[in-house]
């Protein structure tokens, strides 16, 4: 038996993927309530394969759901790890583990999926596990496999994304890898625990430096009065570089987090990492004094944001770089309106319907590339009484350029 414990967005594609591949599973989560949208099949996910595949499990009963944690053969921990004041808090980890060692025996086996600091599968996890009298290398294996996905597209970037095992002893390596090969179709590369969780957060990092480098290359143009997306295309044609795109801000769970993992383990050393966290933070206020500055240049009385999630076509809300967006407005006392139809969570301001979301916005600024805002047209706006447009994303704007109808403003490349 497979015991997969919390079942957010990777523990539940992880174990009905696992019972698909006919491993007896037992879902573990201990929201009630929650459970019971998984048993009828009515989670809202982006992946429309995962429904069809939980259903199925759940028929044949390679999947039972419980909401407390029993004896098992196999434990993934997937539950996530929070961070308060840029401090790791390991407290959902804790709790998973003071049920656990209650039930683990000689044999078991242990992986924890959830992302955590370099060092703490061997130190904080097995000494917690090993409070029962168990050793962590003698008596139960103890794992990391760190997962590689991305919403909206996590069952098949589970299976067929290269994963990384690491673990406490080689043999608890080799039999979570052993465990993981029932479905994943790509290669499963095994190490130590501590490299395993060093390329996870370093994998984040960079992507988080990264963007924070494209950020700077955007306000450093910007101040030259030279186009940063134009810049970076032609840059990105050169065959060794590869500079991701600038933006309002990162967001997800991730990205704006995990870095601090890797920080906290050398603070002075972590240079780079802590201004490019700096520099991701600052650009919702940057977007938001822009957008200050376009309406008091041209008189406006209300905006329309649209996209509240923290990246395109994804529905979760965690970390958006809007939710900092509108922070700042309201402390600029600047009216707005808010308007995502694919996102989970209803903000303040926020409305379902686009005609009343955008009714008296004179200024519409795109926060969030999702495919349907790409469809939107100028003629479309101006209809509505829109008189010039923001875009944050760099992918909305290149459709209005050549436009007369309505004023374009660009993320870097304000037209005021």
């Amino acid at each position: 038996m497979i015991s997969v414990i919390g079942l957010g967005y990777v523990g539940l594609p992880t174990a009905v993927l696992l019972a698909n591949a006919g491993n007896k599973v037992r879902g573990i989560d201990i929201n009630e309530q929650y459970l019971s949208k998984i048993a009828n099949c009515e989670i809202e996910t982006e992946d429309i394969e995962l429904n069809n595949m939980l259903s199925k499990v759940l028929n044949n009963e390679n999947l039972t759901l419980e909401n407390k944690i029993s004896e098992s053969d196999v434990f993934i921990i997937a539950v996530p790890t929070l961070v308060v004041d840029n401090e790791i808090c390991l407290d959902h980890i804790k709790a998973v583990c003071t049920e656990l060692v209650k039930v683990l025996k000689k044999g078991d086996l242990v992986i924890v999926e959830s992302t955590i600091a370099p060092g703490t599968t061997e130190t904080a996890i097995k000494a917690m596990l090993e409070s029962n009298g168990l050793s962590g290398i003698d008596d139960f294996y103890l794992a990391h496999m760190p997962e590689r996905v991305k919403p909206g597209n996590t069952l098949n970037e589970l299976v067929y994304n290269d994963r990384v095992v690491g673990g406490v002893t080689p043999k608890a390596a080799e039999l979570a890898k052993k465990v993981y090969e029932s479905f994943v179709k790509s290669e499963i590369k095994e190490t130590d625990a501590l490299t395993a969780e060093m390329v996870k957060v370093v994998e984040n990092t960079f992507r988080d430096i990264n963007i924070a480098f494209a950020n700077e290359v955007l306000t450093i143009c910007e101040e030259a009065k030279a186009d940063p997306w134009k810049v970076i295309e032609l840059a990105n044609m050169h065959p060794r570089v590869n500079i991701h795109r600038p933006g309002p801000g990162v967001g997800g769970y991730c990205i704006p987090v995990v870095p601090w993992f890797l920080a906290q383990l050398a603070p002075n050393e972590a240079k780079i990492i802590k201004e490019s966290r700096a520099r991701n933070d600052y650009m919702p206020v940057k977007v938001a004094n822009d957008i200050k500055k376009i309406m008091d240049k041209n008189n406006l009385s209300k905006v329309l944001l649209l996209g509240t999630t923290y990246a395109g076509n994804v529905k979760e809300t965690r970390f958006s770089p809007t939710l900092d967006i509108i922070k700042e407005l309201e402390s600029l006392n600047i009216n707005y309106s808010a308007y995502d139809p694919i996102s989970r969570d209803k903000l303040e301001n926020q409305e379902n319907d686009f005609t009343k979301a955008i009714l008296g916005a004179e200024l519409v600024v795109f926060l969030v590339g999702h495919d349907m805002f790409k469809e939107i047209t100028a003629e479309e706006l101006k209809e509505y009484g829109v008189l010039e447009i923001f875009d944050c994303t760099g992918q909305i704007y290149l459709q209005h350029l050549d436009q007369k109808e309505i004023k374009v403003h660009v993320l870097g490349k304000l037209d005021i």
